[in-house]
């Protein structure tokens, strides 16, 4: 599947003069872009909102409220519009990243992909209420899209005795076991790399 080009806004944190240098800059990539011809109802509501912005920031006095309060509202009036118009921009380049960057707009960059996973840390078994019934939890495994949670009847002979469970949280129940039988259970992080790698196994007795 081809990878979806979108827009980072990457505005969180910034200072107000921060701010204003990125909008401004993706203000004069967009004016009179070919690539996003006018007219441009997004563009033009940024435009506004970044000259109230301004006018609130040089009437800003050190110390008033007031005057705090009137810029901290004229800033999200911005943010919204710069988001807006990053959603414009998202649909108009149609999955073109040289048309997205071409906006001023930087692109979301892509999770670098984890080499084989580490071995889980621990994993924690706890009956539940329900007879046959255990709740497995684990440690996080960073890079990991997924769990392979595993369980068999102790003694186990060989790995066909093993029974998989798959999970997209840390947390997972199982029923249906046999109460007063001792099972043995594990745990693996499941992520780009196919080699898989189980936690250390752990025995309990369902009740």
């Amino acid at each position: 599947m081809r990878k979806k080009n979108r827009v980072a806004l990457n505005i969180n944190g910034l200072s107000d003069d921060a701010l204003m240098g990125k909008v401004q800059s993706v203000i004069s990539s967009m004016t009179n872009n070919p690539n996003f011809p006018a007219p441009l109802p997004e563009l033009d509501a940024l435009k506004t909102a970044v000259t109230n912005y301004e006018q609130a920031l040089a009437d800003q006095q050190p110390g008033s409220k007031e005057d705090t309060f009137h810029k901290n509202e004229a800033r999200d009036a911005v943010e919204h519009a710069f988001r807006m118009l990053a959603t414009l921009v998202e649909v108009k380049s149609n999955n073109d990243l040289g048309i997205l960057l071409s906006s001023g707009f930087e692109a979301r960059k892509s999770p670098s992909p984890y080499g084989r996973l580490e071995k889980p840390a621990y994993l924690r078994i706890e009956l539940t209420s329900k007879p046959g019934s255990v709740k497995l939890t684990t440690a996080k495994v960073t890079g990991a899209m997924s769990y392979f949670f595993q369980y068999a009847l102790v003694p186990v002979a060989d790995e066909t005795q093993w029974h998989t469970v798959g999970s997209t949280a840390r947390t997972k129940i199982i029923d249906h076991l046999e109460p007063g039988k001792q099972y043995t259970f594990r745990v693996a992080g499941v992520g780009a790399d196919p080699t898989i790698i189980y936690s250390d196994e752990v025995m309990r007795f369902v009740a």
